[in-house]
């Protein structure tokens, strides 16, 4: 499925971008904070999209990688030519009402000594309680006649 069926695809376009964390000074990188939350948990679907140039060797794969962090789970996303994928983090609790989404390049790959990543979309799910409880029933329903 392509990405413009699950987002408007100028989020294909919109981006902030950021530079992958100096190994001298690990304390740089883009924070996001959503804060205000009251709910236990949380998913966070991040989208990082760059665009696909094959006519500029030097914008590659190799430096268009993001890593996402969320409560010290790390993350890497191909953003040079991603139009589908999104990545997920779920059950994700705010801690003081708050969840932080630290944003950086990823180590880059083959000759590049830098990287860029790019944030379009940042998606945050609210899982409903009476879903919850419907697939909870619906599994009770299933190991009931299961054992029938």
């Amino acid at each position: 499925m392509a990405a413009e069926v699950v987002y408007p695809q100028t989020a294909q376009i919109d981006a902030i971008g950021v530079k992958n964390i100096d190994p001298n000074d690990p304390t740089n990188p883009g924070i996001v904070t959503i804060s205000g939350l009251t709910e236990p948990e949380y998913t966070i679907r991040l989208f990082s999209s760059a665009t696909n140039d094959a006519e500029k060797d030097w914008y590659n794969d190799n430096n268009r990688r993001i890593d996402f962090t969320i409560g010290g789970l790390t993350k890497t996303v191909h953003s040079y030519g991603n139009t589908d994928y999104v990545e997920s983090f779920w059950s994700v609790a705010p801690i003081n009402g708050a969840i932080t989404v630290q944003v950086a390049g990823a180590t880059p790959g083959g000759e590049e000594t830098y990287s860029y990543g790019y944030l379009n979309v940042m998606e945050i799910v609210v899982p409903e309680p009476a879903t919850v409880s419907l697939l909870a029933s619906g599994a009770l329903a299933v190991i009931r006649k299961h054992k029938d």
